[in-house]
């Protein structure tokens, strides 16, 4: 992953389990949850979830690196926390499994500004003279 293994023993040893955010298209550490990993997970969901005026509620994407989907018992968190119509539960890809190594997760949803913004935009038509 993107934390060297002494980083990670270290981290082990003391229940530390970083949180990796995305920033100006890099991955780093945005900051650190302590305690067991289903502790620090309901920390992350609710910490994530926090603001949710400003989350568009259709669709979830859970997605997760070397784990089962019987390990994923947070959903009931989430759903807790932030209830959304639609929860899909997805493998990463190996390119996201490689930068967040075995045993993560991530909560992936539109904010209500991105929301409003098309994804696609339909070939404008030619006006003949």
């Amino acid at each position: 992953g993107r934390i060297s293994k002494r980083i990670q023993i270290l981290c082990d040893a003391l229940l530390l389990h970083p949180v990796l955010v995305l920033k100006k298209s890099k991955m780093v550490v945005g900051h650190m949850e302590t305690g067991s990993f289903s502790h620090a997970a309901k920390k992350y969901i609710k910490r994530t979830l926090q603001d949710i005026r400003n989350i568009d509620r259709r669709i979830l994407f859970i997605t997760y690196s070397g784990m089962d989907e019987d390990q994923l018992q947070f959903q009931s968190t989430v759903q807790q926390v932030c209830p959304f119509e639609r929860v899909y539960l997805q493998k990463a890809s190996s390119a996201i499994a490689s930068n967040c190594g075995p045993g993560s997760f991530g909560l992936l949803f539109l904010r209500r500004d991105d929301a409003a913004i098309p994804f696609f935009h339909p070939p404008r038509q030619i006006e003949e003279a």
